[in-house]
C-alpha cells in the first residue's frame, strides 16, 4: 500500500449545531412578583402595619390616627445583544447558525434577568414620594454570616467557617418568621455548589429526617418550606469561596417589565444584507420589603458533615 494514501485522508465535519452547556432561561423570574411597566420607573405602593388603641368610658370620643403609607420604587433598563451572520459565511458552512444564535439569545435573556433579581436583593432601593427622593439599605441584622450562623449581623463573623447548612436554612426561616412573613411562597436561590453541601448533610438525605429522599433525585424541590431554585448566578462575596445565597418571600420582590425580552431576523441592507439576530429587553427588580429578604453566605471550600 502506498505510504502516501494518507494524503486521502478526509475530515468529517459536524453535520449540525449544539448550543454549549448553559443556565436556559431565568430560575428566579417565576419566584418574584412581576409588574407590567411603563416608563423608566415604576412604584408600589405599601401600607404599614396598625394597633388597636383601648376604648376608655362610655360615649366617648372617637380618636383618629394615621395610617401609614410607603412607596417603593423600582428601575427598569434596556439590554440587548445582536449577531451578524455574514452571507459569504453561510454560503461556506454546513450549517446555518442562525436557529441556534436564537436560542443561545433566550437563554442569555433568561440570565440576565437573574443576575438584575439577584442584584436587587441586597441593593439600596428608592423610597419615598417621589423617584429618587429617599433611599433604604438592606437590612444588614438579615445577613447570615458565612462562619457563625449563630450571629446574625453584618461582616465575616468568627468562628468556623460553614457551607450552607440546615441550621442556617432553620435561621432564616426564623427571621421570617419573626417579621410575620407569611408561610408560603418562601424561597431560596442558592448556587449549585452550596446546594451540593446542603445535600451531603445527614439530614437532607435520611429517610429519618426527610419524607422524600433527596439524594435518591440528586436535587432538592422543598426543605422546611422553602422552595430551593438552583441558579449559577449567585454571587461570590467576602472571597472566591464565599456564596450569596438568598431566602425571601415571593412578595418582598419585585421584577419589572418594560419590555419582555424580544427577538428579530432581519436583513442588514448596509451590512450587504447579512442577517442580523436581534434581540433587547427592558427590565428592572427592586426589594419590596427589608424583613422579607435574608442573606445567606455560605464558604463552598468545606462540606458540612
Amino acid at each position: 500500500m502506498s505510504t502516501l494514501i494518507t494524503n486521502h485522508f478526509i475530515q468529517q465535519w459536524g453535520d449540525n449545531i449544539r448550543l454549549l452547556s448553559q443556565q436556559m432561561g431565568s430560575k428566579l423570574a417565576g419566584t418574584v412578583e412581576k409588574e407590567t411597566v411603563n416608563g423608566e420607573a415604576y412604584s408600589t405602593e405599601q401600607v404599614g402595619s396598625v394597633d388597636f388603641a383601648p376604648i376608655v368610658g362610655r360615649n366617648g370620643d372617637t380618636t383618629h390616627s394615621d395610617t401609614p403609607h410607603y412607596r417603593r420604587w423600582g428601575v427598569t433598563a434596556p439590554f440587548f445583544k445582536s449577531s451578524l451572520i455574514d452571507k459569504q459565511d453561510l454560503v461556506r458552512t454546513l450549517n446555518d447558525p442562525t436557529n441556534k444564535y436564537t436560542q443561545a439569545f433566550i437563554a442569555g435573556a433568561g440570565r440576565k434577568i437573574d443576575d438584575v433579581i439577584v442584584a436587587a436583593m441586597t441593593a439600596t432601593a428608592y423610597t419615598g414620594k417621589q423617584f429618587g427622593s429617599l433611599t433604604t439599605a438592606f437590612d444588614t441584622t438579615n445577613n447570615l454570616l458565612y462562619k457563625d450562623a449563630t450571629l446574625i449581623s453584618n461582616g465575616t463573623g468568627s468562628g468556623t467557617a460553614q457551607p450552607l447548612t440546615t441550621e442556617k436554612i432553620i435561621r432564616a426561616r426564623e427571621i421570617l418568621r419573626n417579621n410575620d412573613v407569611p408561610e408560603e411562597d418562601c424561597f431560596i436561590a442558592v448556587h449549585p455548589k452550596c446546594m451540593s453541601a446542603l445535600l451531603a448533610e445527614t439530614k437532607v438525605g435520611s429517610a429519618d429526617y426527610n419524607a422524600v429522599r433527596a439524594l435518591q433525585a440528586g436535587e432538592l424541590k422543598m426543605w422546611l418550606g422553602f422552595n430551593f431554585a438552583i441558579t449559577t448566578r449567585i454571587t461570590a462575596v467576602v472571597s472566591p469561596n464565599i456564596y450569596r445565597n438568598y431566602a425571601y418571600h415571593r412578595s418582598g420582590m419585585s421584577y419589572g417589565v418594560a419590555q419582555d425580552p424580544t427577538f428579530r431576523i432581519t436583513e442588514e441592507s448596509t451590512k450587504h444584507f447579512s442577517t442580523q439576530v436581534y434581540a433587547r429587553m427592558d427590565i428592572g427588580a427592586v426589594r419590596l420589603e427589608e424583613t422579607k429578604v435574608v442573606a445567606i453566605d455560605a464558604d463552598v471550600s468545606i462540606r458540612a458533615t
